[in-house]
Order: structure tokens, then sequence, then C-alpha cells
């Protein structure tokens, strides 16, 4: 239902709004009145857990109302308060922040933090956008990304011992991990692969040491494990440190979307980027760690270099077509990752002065390496850009970039030697 700003309650809207929040995601579902007895609290899967509440909510009844949501939040003020602030700048505050006669004045004074680290990218609608925005939009891939509700209804949950000697000679041949970190990127995923059996159906396995889980599923000839690890390098470490001592597999890929360094920042590397391009990053380089001298912030950086054979793999194409668009895929620079979702140029670009050759950012891949350290298999991480990391952020970028990078991720896995 629309407000008198114009303003839509859209399922999509809601969800990206309360991503923030998703670690409450059952209270949430109990204060609205659905069901989530069947979402287990498994890592990483808050915010598909959240999704699902929604998804459900508006399955109950079509016509939802930002009220419904406002009062919400009102009844559980200490761990929603930031959301609400979000919602009303999202439905334009005026005469729309009230709930049950309160006034709420004080929340046009609360701010998002440019550099706090949250569950997905910034929340609201842009009032502003840049020029390639505007004018190059990217295509409805909506047709390959399924919803979550449609994915969950395919998936039987299993156990470990509960597998069956068949499960367990498909997870002895697990030759990649695709990880994925954020709902967008799982599901983009989960549209480009095959069921085990080729009937649609999938198995998703609890690990022996409960820490994670995996799906598993085919492509082509290869065998996978798919997996979600939330956003952040600590927990994608323990989630693939836990899958990996599973499925010994030989490969590890994360698949995904990220923030670029904008055009100003990459002319001296003859590598200009734009939206929906995707990057075959050659290293990952750590930026978290920093030193005070003075008045002076000195970013102290690491570099990881990315798996040789993998990206000799991923680095023979220039362009990458799907749905009538192209872009381009660069192999020449490096990814900064830093557990930091920026929402401010000055911030981004502060930061990446550090960092010469990076194409852009995100926010697991030292996690991925740190894992890898400890339970040894090669590694990479391929990633779109979809948005600048300033307040210029547009989500509408984020389906095809994670399903774009998705396909291609795919179509050089089916261009491989097995051997």
């Amino acid at each position: 239902m629309a407000t008198s700003t114009g303003k839509e309650c859209t399922e999509a809207a809601v969800q990206q709004i309360f991503d923030p929040s998703a670690s409450h995601y059952k209270l949430i579902g109990t204060a609205l009145s659905v069901k989530t007895d069947d979402l287990m609290p498994i890592p990483g899967t808050a915010t598909t857990n959240l999704n699902l509440v929604f998804e459900r909510w508006f399955k109950a009844e079509k016509n939802r109302t930002w009220d419904e949501l406002i009062q919400l939040c009102d009844n559980y003020s200490d761990k929603l308060g930031r959301t609400k602030a979000n919602l009303l700048e999202y439905i334009g505050k005026a005469g729309l922040g009230e709930s049950n006669g309160t006034a709420q004045a004080n929340a046009k004074k609360q701010k998002i933090d440019p550099k706090e680290p949250v569950d997905s990218a910034a929340t609201g609608e842009d009032k502003s956008k840049s020029e390639d925005q505007k004018s190059d939009p990217p295509p409805d891939v909506s047709e390959y990304c399924p919803k979550l509700e449609d994915i969950e209804r395919k998936i039987k949950k299993k156990k470990f011992r509960d597998l069956t000697e068949e499960d367990k000679e498909f997870i002895k041949k697990v030759r990649y991990i695709l990880v994925t970190a954020t709902d967008i990127e799982y599901r983009a995923v989960m549209g480009a692969i095959d069921s085990p059996g080729g009937d649609g159906n999938y198995v998703r396995v609890i690990t022996k040491d409960k820490v994670a889980n995996f799906i598993m599923a085919k492509f082509g000839p290869y065998n996978l494990a798919i997996t979600r690890t939330g956003q952040g390098p600590d927990e994608t470490e323990a989630i693939l440190v836990s899958v990996q001592n599973d499925t010994k597999a030989k490969y590890v890929i994360a698949i995904g979307i990220c923030y670029g360094a904008k055009e100003s920042k990459t002319k001296d590397l003859g590598d200009k980027t734009n939206l929906g391009d995707i990057i075959v990053a050659k290293s990952i380089v750590d930026t978290a760690h920093q030193r005070i001298e003075g008045k002076d912030t000195i970013v102290l950086t690491n570099t990881y270099p990315c798996g040789k054979k993998l990206f000799n793999l991923f680095k023979h194409d220039e362009v990458f077509e799907f749905e009538g668009k192209a872009v381009k895929v660069h192999h020449q620079g490096d990814l900064a990752s830093e557990f930091t979702l920026f929402r401010s140029k000055e911030a981004k670009e502060e930061k990446l002065k550090y960092v010469q050759k990076a194409l852009g950012g995100e926010m697991e891949a030292k996690g991925i390496y740190k894992a890898a350290e400890r339970v040894k298999f090669e590694w990479i991480v391929i990633k779109a850009i979809v948005d600048w990391g300033t307040e210029e952020k547009d989500k509408k970028w984020q389906p095809f970039g994670a399903v774009s990078c998705a396909r291609f991720v795919l179509q050089c896995l089916d261009d491989e030697d097995e051997s």
C-alpha cells in the first residue's frame, strides 16, 4: 500500500530496511504472528530467515502498511530503534512517523554511521544517483534469482549422521565450495546450479560440528557445496573451516557483489570500472589494521594472493554478456577487504589511497584466506561492482551483479579441464 509520499510498502523495500536487524528475525516474526519455529538459528542464515519471515507476512495479507511496521519498532524500541529511523527516512517521515499518536520528532536526528558494519548494503531509497546508474539501468534478471521461499521448499535438511551412503559418496567427490554472503548472492547461485539428482530437490547438510551447513549441488560434471557465510571475516572463517572439514574440497570460490573504487581510482591502471563489471581478484588486501601517528591515521595493509590455478581459469574473458548486457571482466587489480560498509565517499577514498591497485572492496575475503591457512584449499574472490560505496548507493544493480557474476563463474568452470 502506498503512503502519502508515494512509497509503497513492498516486500523488497521492507526486507532492505530491516536487514540490519536480521539477528532479531524470531522476535520480528513472533510480533507479526508469522511462523518461525522451522527457521533454524544456524550461523550465516539470519538474513535468509528474516526474509522468509517477511515473505510469509506479505503472503498472509497483501495490503500491508508502514504503520504496522512502525508499531512493531515502537514495541521493541530497544532492539529496533535504528531500523525505525531507517524506515522513517525511507517513507519521508512527514505525517508518517507517528504510531499510536506518539510523535517521532527525534527520528529525523538519527543518522547512519558511514562506516557502520551491518548485514547488507545501506537501507532506504537513494536521493541521488550517479549518471551511469540513470542512463544505463541493469536488465531484469528476476527469473534467474528465485525467491527464498521457493528455494527452501525444495531443500531437505539432514544432519551428517543421517546422510545416506549415496549422499556421503557425493560429498567425497565435491570439487568446489561456492561461497556466498548475502541473500541476493545465495539466490543468484541457487538459480544457476542443478540438483544432484536433476529433479530440482536438494539436501542441506548440517556439518558434523554443527557450526555450519552446505547444500549439495551439481554443475555439469562437478559436485559442489554451496554455503552462506554472512558478512564479515570471522563468521566466514568459522563456517568455511566447518564445511571444508566435511567436504575436503580442492577449491573455494567466493561469488557475489562489491563496491567499486570509482573511475578516478583506476585511471592509472588503464582499467576503468563501471557498474556491473566483474572483478577477478589477483589478490585481496586487508585494510582493517591502522596505526595512529599524532593526528594521522596510517593504514597497515596485508596482501594475500588468490590461487594461481583458479586465477588462470578465470582470466581469459575480457567481456561477459548476460541478458543483452555486456560487462567488462577485470583481472589486473586487487580487492580491498575490511568489515566496514562504506556509505561515505570521503571515508572510502581515504582508506583506498593505501591500496593503489584496488578496483573495489568487500568484507569476507580475509576470512576465506584465514580458513585456507587452517584447512588448506585454493581460493579466489570474484565479485561484481554494484555501487561505489557512497551515499549514491543504488540497490537495483545488486540482482544483475549477483546473477551475472554467478553465471560468469559457472561458464568458466564449464570450460575447465577436469584433470
